[in-house]
């Protein structure tokens, strides 16, 4: 199985579903509204919108890796999906009602760049939603499988796994969206929970759905991994067996209005 089908198979439900529904929320999405999803990945939050939304509505997904863009298709071909740059959205000014992007931000290379990107887009009286991570120090169970990497596989491999918390700033993140010309930003920080049928399972979820894409993991390093996240790691399995980890992340909204 490939990334692209083990990123929808395993962190779509496990993850990233209750955040998509946190982040069209924050959207305040009403009937007739359009909506363009940024960095939209298998497509989760895109889907959520248009369920909100109801038939016949307007909502495009974009996002760079084409195979991502593929797979949402084949899973929502009601939706308008595209390929395409955050850097440059092919889209004219004032396009959409709504923007979300859902956990992509931190990948982007000029983040303040894509911001505006997304503030072009949007029409007056529209909001723009995004949702990043929080600080690494405060989603315990990542930092700990970080640790994990860096002495099993080594720092690049760990690294890989910090980087989507490197937004865990809410200064920061207030003053990207406000350099991209944004006045009205409201953030929030919210928790969550993960659940995954087992730490097994979240730790090679992770190995092979990204780090495994950019380092190489050796088996026999990644049952050592498995190994000491059981050991330490398990006062989160429950009496069923499941995995459920504490997770935090900031939920940032800005509008032209």
């Amino acid at each position: 199985m490939d990334a692209v089908e083990t990123y929808e198979r395993d962190f779509v439900p496990a993850l990233f579903t209750h955040w998509a529904d946190r982040v069209v929320a924050r959207a305040g999405l009403q009937a007739g509204m359009s909506l363009v999803d940024v960095a939209c990945g298998t497509g989760i939050v895109a889907r959520r919108a248009a369920e909100q939304l109801g038939p016949g509505a307007s909502v495009v997904g974009i996002d760079r890796e084409p195979a991502m863009v593929e797979h949402a298709r084949g899973i929502a071909a009601g939706i308008d999906w595209r390929v395409g740059d955050a850097h440059e959205l092919p889209f004219a000014d004032a396009s959409f009602d709504r923007v979300t992007c859902g956990f992509g931000l931190m990948f982007f290379g000029d983040r303040v760049r894509a911001l505006a990107e997304m503030r072009r887009v949007v029409r007056p009286g529209g909001v723009v939603a995004v949702s990043v991570w929080d600080d690494l120090e405060r989603n315990r169970c990542f930092a700990t499988l970080a640790e994990l990497l860096d002495r099993e596989v080594g720092v690049a491999a760990g690294d890989l796994l910090r980087s989507p918390f490197s937004l865990g700033s809410t200064d920061e993140l207030d003053h990207l969206l406000r350099a991209a010309g944004f006045q009205a930003v409201q953030i929030a920080t919210e928790a969550g929970i993960a659940r995954f049928p087992s730490i097994r399972h979240w730790v090679e979820t992770e190995i092979h759905g990204w780090v495994g894409l950019c380092v190489d993991v050796e088996p026999t390093a990644t049952e050592r991994i498995v190994a000491a996240a059981e050991r330490e790691l398990a006062s989160f399995v429950n009496d069923g067996d499941a995995f459920v980890l504490p997770v935090r992340a900031h939920l940032a909204t800005a509008d032209l209005s």
